[in-house]
């Protein structure tokens, strides 16, 4: 049996992903997400209700420090009612990354899947794209941002106590 490259690297780009997910949250329940304006974000939303309820308009940046394997690390997320810009920086490690989640004006093209998956130790928002994968994990007590980038092994995780987030009302980016 012969495979076409594109469906080698599909595979391989799958099995990737799944570890993504697979090694942080024991999932009973997933959810595929529709890739269509507006869906991923308002799923976001949903699992930071209580940080996001503290902005008046519902517009703001949190800024969470926290720790990852090569150091520590920061991460920003600038939220407003269409969409959220998400920074995130290991200083000692040299790695930037930066992402929208769910920008009104994205193509979905390079976005292969996007799901919910709820557990009991919490829920989890993950994105598999063409050209990386990022994921946003939550118990409510801590937040556990991991990215993947195309040709990268393993994702970069930061943990962060969200009872230590720093809330920027108003605040875009």
């Amino acid at each position: 049996m012969r495979f076409r490259p594109e469906s080698i690297a599909l595979i391989a780009l799958l099995g990737a992903s799944t570890l993504l997910c697979a090694q942080r949250l024991h999932a009973e329940t997933t959810i595929k997400i529709p890739r269509e304006n507006g869906a991923l974000h308002q799923e976001f939303r949903n699992l930071l209700a209580n940080k996001i309820k503290e902005f008046k308009t519902g517009v703001g940046r949190m800024s969470l420090l926290g720790n990852a394997d090569k150091g520590s690390c920061v991460a920003n997320f600038f939220i407003n009612t269409d969409t959220t810009f998400v920074t995130m920086e290991i200083s000692k490690a040299h790695y930037y990354t930066e992402f929208y989640i769910d920008h009104p004006t994205q193509s979905f093209r390079n976005v292969l899947f996007q799901s919910l998956l709820l557990g009991d130790d919490g829920a989890e928002l993950t994105v598999t794209k063409r050209d990386g994968d990022y994921s946003i994990q939550t118990d409510g007590q801590q937040l556990i941002l991991s990215t993947r980038a195309p040709r990268a092994k393993d994702p970069i995780r930061c943990t962060f106590d969200l009872s230590t987030a720093q809330m920027f009302d108003g605040e875009t980016e």
